[in-house]
Parts: C-alpha cells; sequence; structure tokens
C-alpha cells in the first residue's frame, strides 16, 4: 500500500502525526532528500495538527526524543515548531527536554532553514530544488522565537558536551564538507595543495638522512624513526577522520556553534563564548576579574595570558578510536579503563571481537553485557541486541582476517610514507595497510562465543522487564507468518538476524511471551496440511534462539496465504476460554480493505463481536501493523479506543506502549502527560 493513503483511513490528526513518525523507528527521513516522502507527509501532518492543538506537536517531540530515542524526526518537528505561528507560543516550554544534545541543536537550526523557505512559500511547495541551488549560509535566518530557545538550551551545556564540536578540526571540517559542494572548484584547490604538501614532506625527510658523519646520521636515523611513526599515525588519523562528500547543500551540515553565538547573540555563559570564538585570554588578573567576574570557572592563569582561549577536545572512545586506530590495545585500553559506553560496546561488539582482545577483555565484555544496572541505563531496546548475537555467531562460525602491525626497517618505513602521500584518495587507505600491517585469520573459541550469546540473552530478558511490566491474566498472542511477512523489515533496516517482518513479529511475541501472566503462542497465515490457518505452538521456557527456530520451522506447516484465525476465536466462545489479552502481530493484510476478511458467513468481525458478547465483554485487542501504514480490522462500535489499541510502525518500544494500555490509558493524552511530567523535572 502507498503510505500516502494512510491519512484517509485515520480520520484524528493527532493519531495520524503519531503513526507517521512511529514509522521513522526504523528508518528516518532523510529530510534534505528533494524525492523524501515522508518529509512531505510529516510537513502536512503537522500543518493540519497546528491549526487544532499546536501544543500538542510540541509534547510529541519530548515524547519520542526521550521515550522512542528518535533524533532527526525530533529535530524537524522541534525546527517546524519554532517556524510556524501556531505552535510558536508553546514551543520554549517544551524546547530544552525535545532537544538534548549539542548535535541536535545545529540540526534543529539547520532544518530550521528549510522551514523557512517552505513558509515564505505557505507550504504551497514542500519541494527542496530551490534551496538545494542556493548558498544557503547567505540566507540564513533566525526568528526570535528559535533565537531565544538556542540560548536557553547553549546555557546548559558544559566545556566537556561542546568539545566534540566546538573544535577548530570540527569548524574546518565542516567548512570544508559546505565548501564541497557549495564550491567544487575551490574545494579541489585545497584537496591538491594538502597532497602536494605532504609529499614534499616525505622527499625532505629522504633527504635529512643523507649525511657524512656516521654518528650524526644514526642520530638523524633513530629520530627519522619516530618522526615517521608520528606521521603514519597521522596520516590513519586524517584517514578515519575524512568526510564523507555531501551530495547536497543541507546534507553538508553547514552550522557551526560560531555561528549560533553570532545568529542568536548569546553572551553567557561568557567564558565558553569566549573559548567558541577563539578570543584572547585576559592579559591580567584585574582583567581576568572584570571579564568574567563570579563566573569565571578557575582562577587566572598567568601562563594563558595573551593566548588564544578554546573548547579542550573532549577525551572520548570516539576520539581515541580516530586518534590511534581500531586496534586490539586501543580497545583494551578502553574496556578495561571503563571508557566505553555500554551502547558504544554493543554496537562495536564486531570491531572488538575482530582486533582480537584478550581472554581477559573478553570476560569484562561478557560480565558487562548482562549487568542490569548497566542494560537499564543504556537505553537500548531488546531488539537491538540481536546485532550483537550475530556479530558473536560471525565470529564463532566464519571467523575473520585481521590486521596486526608488521615491523620494518628505517628505508621500508619511508618507502611505505611516500607511497601513501603519492596515492590517490580512494587508494591511500589500502595502500597504508599495505605498507604497515599483515593480515592473521582468527576464529572465536565457541566456548567463549557461547558465554557472549547467553550474556546478551540475560540482557535482553533484563530490556523486557525494563520495557514491559507484566500483562495479567491470559494472554493470547498471534503471529502472522504469511508470504507478506516475508518482505524486509519497513526502512530496510535489520536487527543482526532479524531482518523480515516475520522474524520481527516471532521476536516480538516471544519478548511478550516472557512476561505475560498466562499465554498462549498461536502462529497464523493459510491452511496447511491439517486444513487450518493457524497453529498452537508449546514454548517452554523463554530461550530466544530454540524457540525462534521452532516458530520457524513450524511455519512451514502453513500455507503461504494470509488468513486470520477466527475459527479460533470461535472455538473460545464454544468452550467459554477465558482470554484477557489479544496480541495481533501481522503486517495487516489480513485487513483487506481496513475491514474483516468475510469466510463464508463468518468474519472476523463477527467472531470478536460474539466472543466479548458472550465470554468476556473486557477483552482487549492489541493490533500492531508492522509496516506502518495505518491498516486494521474495523471492529465497529463494539470496541473502543481504550480495548481496541492500534499500534503502527515497528519498534520494540511498543512493549513500553502495550504496558502503558493496560491502564486504560489513550496514547494521545499519554503523550501530553508524559511531556509535562518530563518538563517539570529538573
Amino acid at each position: 500500500m502507498n503510505q500516502l493513503s494512510m491519512g484517509e483511513q485515520i480520520q484524528d490528526p493527532h493519531q495520524y502525526l503519531v503513526n507517521i513518525t512511529a514509522s521513522c523507528l526504523l528508518k528516518e527521513s532523510s529530510y534534505y532528500k528533494d524525492s523524501d516522502q515522508k518529509r512531505i507527509l510529516i510537513t502536512q501532518a503537522l500543518l493540519k495538527v497546528a491549526e487544532i492543538d499546536p501544543e500538542f506537536i510540541c509534547q510529541l517531540s519530548v515524547y519520542i526524543r526521550n521515550e522512542l530515542y528518535i533524533r532527526s524526526t525530533t529535530n524537524y518537528i522541534v525546527s517546524f515548531c519554532v517556524v510556524n505561528e501556531k505552535t510558536k507560543p508553546f514551543i520554549e516550554k517544551y524546547f530544552n527536554k525535545a532537544v538534548l544534545l549539542p548535535g541536535d541543536l545545529l540540526e534543529v537550526c539547520e532544518f530550521a532553514q528549510i522551514l523557512y523557505q517552505f513558509d515564505q512559500a505557505k507550504y504551497e511547495d514542500l519541494s527542496l530544488d530551490n534551496i538545494l541551488q542556493t548558498d544557503i549560509r547567505k540566507k540564513l535566518t533566525f526568528n526570535k522565537c528559535l533565537q531565544r530557545c538556542v540560548r536557553s538550551k547553549f546555557f546548559e551545556f558544559n566545556d566537556y558536551q561542546l568539545g566534540k564540536y566546538c573544535t577548530d578540526s570540527q569548524r574546518k571540517k565542516t567548512d570544508l564538507r559546505y565548501l564541497s559542494v557549495n564550491d567544487v572548484q575551490k574545494w579541489e584547490k585545497i584537496q591538491q595543495k594538502k597532497k602536494n604538501n605532504k609529499i614534499k614532506s616525505s622527499i625532505q625527510q629522504e633527504k635529512d638522512f643523507l649525511y657524512d658523519d656516521e654518528e650524526q646520521q644514526e642520530q638523524d636515523r633513530l629520530f627519522g624513526i619516530q618522526k615517521s611513526i608520528a606521521k603514519r599515525e597521522k596520516a590513519v588519523q586524517n584517514h578515519h577522520k575524512r568526510p564523507k562528500i555531501p551530495k547536497s547543500i543541507l546534507e553538508s551540515e553547514y552550522l557551526t556553534f560560531k555561528h549560533l553565538i553570532q545568529l542568536c547573540h548569546i553572551t553567557q555563559p561568557k567564558e565558553r563564548v569566549f573559548k567558541i570564538l577563539g578570543k584572547k585570554y585576559p592579559k591580567t588578573e584585574e582583567e581576568y576579574k572584570s571579564t568574567f567576574g563570579e563566573s569565571a570557572s578557575a582562577p587566572f592563569a598567568l601562563e594563558q595570558a595573551d593566548q588564544r582561549m578554546k573548547i579542550e577536545v573532549s577525551t572520548t572512545w570516539e576520539n581515541e578510536l580516530s586518534a590511534k586506530g581500531n586496534t586490539k590495545e586501543v580497545w583494551e585500553n578502553l574496556i578495561q579503563n571503563q571508557k566505553l559506553p555500554y551502547m558504544a560496546m554493543m554496537r562495536n561488539l564486531s570491531n572488538i571481537l575482530k582486533s582480537g582482545v584478550s581472554d581477559i577483555t573478553h570476560s569484562i565484555i561478557i560480565n558487562k553485557i548482562s549487568d542490569p544496572k548497566a542494560v537499564e541505563n543504556s537505553k537500548m531496546f531488546p531488539l537491538q541486541f540481536f546485532s550483537a548475537i550475530e556479530a558473536v555467531k560471525e565470529a564463532v562460525q566464519k571467523g575473520f582476517m585481521c590486521w596486526k602491525q608488521r615491523n620494518m626497517n628505517l628505508k621500508e618505513e619511508l618507502e611505505a610514507v611516500k607511497q601513501h602521500v603519492e596515492r590517490s584518495e580512494q587508494k591511500q587507505a589500502s595502500s597504508y595497510l599495505e605498507a604497515y600491517q599483515i593480515k592473521e585469520f582468527l576464529k572465536l573459541d565457541p566456548y567463549m562465543g557461547q558465554l557472549y550469546i547467553n550474556s546478551i540473552e540475560q540482557a535482553i530478558k533484563v530490556s523486557v522487564n525494563k520495557n514491559l511490566d507484566e500483562l495479567k491474566g491470559h494472554t493470547v498472542i498471534f503471529t502472522d507468518v504469511s508470504g507478506s511477512m516475508q518482505c524486509p523489515i519497513s526502512g530496510g533496516k535489520n536487527y543482526g538476524s532479524i531482518r523480515t517482518c516475520c522474524e520481527c513479529a516471532s521476536v516480538l511475541g516471544l519478548m511478550i511471551k516472557q512476561k505475560c501472566e498466562k499465554n498462549s503462542f498461536y502462529i497464523f497465515s493459510s491452511p496447511g496440511y491439517n486444513n487450518k490457518c493457524y497453529l498452537k505452538v508449546d514454548l517452554p521456557g523463554d530461550e530466544l534462539g530454540s524457540s525462534m527456530q521452532k516458530l520457524l520451522t513450524e511455519a512451514q506447516k502453513l500455507g503461504g496465504g494470509t488468513d486470520f484465525p477466527y475459527e479460533c476465536i470461535d472455538e473460545w466462545t464454544q468452550k467459554k476460554i477465558y482470554v484477557d489479552n489479544i496480541v495481533i502481530l501481522s503486517d495487516m493484510m489480513i485487513a483487506n480493505g481496513y475491514s474483516d476478511i468475510r469466510q463464508g458467513q463468518n468474519s472476523v468481525l463477527n467472531s470478536i463481536k460474539n466472543y466479548k458478547n458472550e465470554v468476556n465483554p473486557n477483552l482487549k485487542i492489541f493490533a500492531v501493523d508492522l509496516q506502518g501504514y495505518g491498516k486494521y480490522f474495523n471492529l465497529g462500535d463494539e470496541f473502543n479506543e481504550n480495548n481496541y489499541i492500534k499500534i503502527f510502525g515497528m519498534s520494540d518500544s511498543i512493549l513500553k506502549f502495550i504496558s502503558v494500555k493496560q491502564g486504560g490509558v489513550n496514547q494521545i493524552d499519554y503523550i501530553k502527560q508524559f511531556a509535562l511530567l518530563k518538563i517539570s523535572q529538573q
């Protein structure tokens, strides 16, 4: 189904806006691409809600950033709020809770430039054609609302947070990225000049070793080795930092904090402003006190007098890797000294394993993965752990080639450096590896691999417990395993081995099963050998790997079509089997025409209504459309929004929402309450 038709089926503008932002969970929109339909859909939905409930848009931005951890979509919505006249009066109240990081603040200001262009055209044309062809730095617009919001949020940041974004190297990198699309000829000249300087430096270094005096030659030889190693490390650092060449103006990240200070008239905190602008440190203690007063972060330092002030680069794991490379020594130092955050460790597990770290380091990682406090503080959803499982399995089953440093004499080192700088940019990385490293094949020990998998599965259980309260009563889980469910997850993203809607539905179902007071698990598609379109699957225990394998094996016994198991519900009615909750995990191809599929004289609608009337009038149905297109059963007036809960889009935040719905809270009301609670917290 075309996503553009979703709004025709969901009448409530609030719910429609929530649905299309929820469907950004797997693949956030590329707001800088002219062909991006999701940007147009979201903008149109924002305009509709702004007319009837502008404050809700601000509240939604707080919810999806803090509860669902969606970054770019939140920033786009916030930028809309600071531009649109209807939402401006409310956004200052919520801004600081929706914008969390310095990078978020820059992106909000960049997105605002897009929306200013649309606003000038009264949103009649949402095309980016005109914007992509202009030098946008010459048309920057910062209205009073945005200026106030930026000043307020800037005050909350500290030097450590800003260290990544306010260094000279970051500013130059941003300028070069912008130049690479705005003035290609000038950018190419700069790149060629850098290349020529490297070649000259390499040639001069060789000449410096040609002395008659043997003792001097030896000293210079040792010095030259140190110099060439330093040069080599710098080459690696430059390679890691080499930015991807942007395809458009808007993709180039064209704003820096220096721009924000100038355009938003930021004056406080004064010392931090001076550092970002690169102003001179006061010459005397009296001048220092008169300039910064009580806001000074430290006593006057005479050695810094009249020196250019700057924010120091934050010591982070990213900086360590960029400076020293993706090596065993770097990973071990980060892990053993507890400098690698939990989420970064999980996302880089493949790189860590490929580096060949020691058994001691493996042990530290395994213990940390399953540490309940670390999992709870990580903000990782259960499905995000499956990429880590895939990395471990690959390391055990396939192994991998890793790079090992080899020793070289002075002549080899100099020749390698010279070859490196003379190669074209596309070949520099490979020439460096050829010169300085050799390949070594490694495999992770199967026993160690099983310890990793056991630890990750334990972390998944902890994460499920964090995100989902116990489902009271008897819960029946229906998982769609039909042919249409074999398509990739919406947006093209995957979680390790979880790549299709069918696999995703199965895993989510198994996670929900873990939190049921009593459960029954069914798979359905179309009739198989037993002339039924469904099978009840017995899944003892809560081990995900074996349970997943059993579900996929049992699915082979059914057909490839899609029929809903209304007969199963009829059987409950006849036998008076009491069910409290029904969870349907599907791409909702069963909802043909957004209604129920009729089978002879029966229908899904009639089967559910009969069960509700004859067995359990308080039955709750959770229908999850994993593709996020807004398809659902039309159950008429028999079910209200509190006992028929429709969820669109794929995310394991579904677990959180199911927990909320147990208390009968309306989704829109819940979002409003969440945002109000968030801004009340210090």
